[in-house]
């Protein structure tokens, strides 16, 4: 029992496809993300990347053939001074390449400001292992790309408004929830 136990636990570490994301930051305005993926096990790959600005367009210069990219998204409110979150995600990619290009362009927010949990970005995937679906989730550091500990705080939209609600506003803001922008 117990062997069978630990030959479990194993196989499931060694079964882990290994799965990169490398963020490109080198113009003001553009972010390019290379997802590289190990072995062709990976099923479902989910992205969710925070972006200072109002985002623009996103472009998938990967192959379409072999993949189903379910949804291209931003959530926020898309002004200039607001911060939105990009959402990509594929699924049945088992069998396509190794390796995903996306590029977002956007326009970077004109105030200089710093939150503790935008400064990393989190992915997550799944494989089959012995016919159970496993995931796995990580957070990465946009500077250094290395793997980080989830964010205490997560924020998934904000936006400045030169003015006071009233509170109305404020409910239906509540009501409407979290603005929905989809790319094609």
């Amino acid at each position: 029992m117990f062997t069978s136990y630990v030959t479990d636990i194993i196989g499931i570490k060694f079964s882990d496809p290994k799965v990169q994301i490398v963020v490109n930051k080198e113009k003001e305005g553009e972010i390019l993300l290379c997802i590289n993926k190990k072995p062709r096990t990976v099923r479902t790959l989910d992205v969710d990347f925070p972006i200072l600005g109002k985002v623009e367009n996103i472009h998938d210069f990967s192959s379409n053939t072999d993949k189903k990219v379910v949804f291209k998204r931003v959530l926020g409110e898309q002004l200039v001074n607001s911060q939105n979150n990009v959402q990509i995600s594929m699924e049945d990619i088992s069998t396509s390449e190794e390796v995903f290009s996306f590029k977002i362009i956007y326009t970077p927010m004109a105030l200089k400001i710093s939150i503790p949990s935008l400064d990393r970005f989190c992915f997550r995937y799944t494989w089959e292992h012995n016919g159970n679906i496993l995931e796995k989730k990580k957070y990465i550091s946009i500077d250094s790309n290395t793997e980080v500990s989830p964010p205490s705080l997560l924020i998934t939209g904000f936006s400045f408004e030169p003015r006071a609600h009233k509170p109305e506003e404020v409910k239906q803001n509540y009501i409407n929830g979290i603005p929905v922008h989809e790319f094609k």
